[in-house]
């Protein structure tokens, strides 16, 4: 078996494993063993591509960053035997001209482009429709006919050897096509960072929904609305930085809380491939829930409750973070506070609220009640509003 290693537009991923799937079965009819791919880690690169300027009514280039997506695919990659290595078919013209069709698209020493029909094995120089290229190991060529090329082939017959030549340039340029631009239909692929990016800003104006309080509450799930969102909404570098941080946790996830469970196995899984399709999007999109719990939980302190129940006063307390997520009666926005002695407020309200994280503000608010989660004593507030400057 050999291996060769391809780029790709990480959007055409889909059609590659279509394709290919075909292309096996035709390995199989053909006795052969089948073509396995292997995905890495997708990555950006900026690409000049032709862009059609309407307005201009002209052909303009356009620098535009594209995700793509390294590809090893291994299998039957050649027709050999005993060194020889078949790459071409020199295809003879009735003019005298000859055609070069290259496996895979193997380089052909020029010489052959003006080559005559004669065979360099058995030295024979007569007619022949086609006559085929070979090469070995330490690069020598020879030009052979049909019959010759047996012995050199292992006495696979010539329409065998075209056949799975045939079958390997249809492999190559499966592949090469599918580091085009517009190379046919193709399914919804993203980087995981500017993925993430946009899940924040959506949580941030929407909540979080899952897809099982989706189908409950009869509403859009997360990952459906950044997928219709995504490439609309206008992205902070704050949103890209906590992107990039989510995304750089869930890959350091350890092995043993991999182990311990699933949905985490999962999210770092996702992460390693540095991308985001159709199938992964809803767990990709609740990374972002999954840190920020996970943020929470190392932040905890030994607060305290702070005054009376119903008692109403102004405190000075320090943003440090705000979940949203959705009810039955609309989004609901947690907002959470520190005071200087790390006791923690919470304040709910259907309001969403322009707070900065680490900034503390003057809030005048009304003691709803005090609460436990886990084994964190809260105070928390209600009908606040920010006083002061």
């Amino acid at each position: 078996m050999e291996s060769r290693t391809f780029t790709i537009l990480a959007r055409n991923k889909a059609k590659v494993e279509g394709e290919m799937a075909s292309l096996n079965r035709r390995a199989l009819k053909m006795g052969l063993e089948p073509i396995e791919l292997a995905f890495g880690r997708a990555f950006t690169e900026i690409r000049t591509i032709s862009s059609n300027l309407e307005w201009a009514d002209c052909i303009a280039q356009v620098d535009r960053e594209v995700l793509c997506l390294p590809v090893v695919i291994t299998g039957p990659l050649s027709v050999s035997f005993d060194g020889w290595r078949f790459i071409a078919t020199l295809q003879h013209t009735s003019a005298g001209d000859t055609i070069v069709r290259s496996v895979g698209g193997t380089p052909v020493p020029s010489r052959f482009k003006h080559a005559g029909c004669s065979c360099e094995h058995c030295g024979v120089n007569r007619y022949r429709t086609n006559t085929y290229v070979l090469a070995n190991e330490s690069g020598e060529h020879k030009q052979v006919g049909s019959t010759c090329i047996r012995s050199f082939l292992g006495g696979n017959c010539p329409e065998d050897i075209l056949s799975r030549a045939d079958f390997l340039s249809e492999v190559v340029k499966t592949m090469n096509s599918s580091d085009e631009e517009f190379a046919g239909e193709v399914s919804p692929v993203h980087g995981l960072v500017a993925f993430l990016a946009q899940a924040i800003v959506t949580i941030r104006n929407h909540g979080w929904v899952s897809k099982g309080k989706a189908d409950e509450l009869c509403q859009e799930a997360t990952a459906f609305t950044v997928e219709r969102e995504f490439g609309k909404s206008v992205l902070s570098n704050a949103d890209r930085e906590q992107a990039q941080l989510i995304a750089s946790w869930a890959e350091k996830l350890s092995d043993a809380s991999c182990e311990a469970s699933d949905y985490i196995h999962n999210i770092r899984a996702i992460a390693r491939t540095g991308m985001v399709e159709y199938r992964t999007a809803g767990f990709a999109a609740s990374m972002v829930v999954a840190y920020n719990k996970a943020q929470a939980e190392l932040s905890k302190v030994e607060s305290q409750f702070v005054g009376e129940v119903k008692e109403k006063r102004v405190f000075s307390l320090t943003f440090t973070k705000s979940f949203s997520f959705c009810t039955q009666y609309g989004v609901q926005h947690m907002n959470m506070f520190a005071d200087l002695s790390g006791n923690v407020f919470v304040w709910e309200t259907a309001t969403s609220s322009n707070f900065e994280e680490g900034k503390t503000y003057s809030l005048q608010g009304t003691i709803k009640e005090h609460s436990v989660f886990r084994d964190v004593k809260q105070t928390i507030l209600t009908r606040c509003k920010v006083v002061g400057g």
